[in-house]
């Protein structure tokens, strides 16, 4: 049977995150991932922003069903983006997120 700990990995590798790059980007605490990866946290409150991070539905996260509706549709610009991201190493990947991070940041602060 399938968990939340095992759809988050599933979805983690798929997007071929690090358990440390998916805390960054959804801002829960690696620890926290990492329980909930291990099965040791059958439930989590941070489903919304794993979620996001994943690029997965909430729901799909926690029931493994997604619904027609739920299914997101990347742009060609976004489905580029995300294969080039794919393509660099664990590092570059990292840094070239905390810039993109930043970039969006600076932007929201005007």
């Amino acid at each position: 049977m399938l968990t939340i700990g095992s759809r988050v990995q599933e979805a983690r590798k798929k997007a071929g995150m690090t358990q440390e790059m998916l805390a960054r980007l959804s801002g829960v605490p690696q620890a926290r991932i990492s329980a909930l990866e291990l099965n040791k946290n059958k439930k989590s409150s941070y489903l919304i922003q794993l979620s996001q991070a994943l690029g997965v539905s909430p729901n799909w996260l926690e029931t493994g069903v997604v619904g027609p509706e739920e299914k997101i549709d990347y742009t060609p610009m976004e489905k580029e983006l995300l294969r080039l991201i794919k393509g660099l190493s664990e590092e570059d990947r990292a840094r070239e997120i905390s810039y993109i991070q930043k970039l969006v940041s600076a932007r929201s602060n005007f």
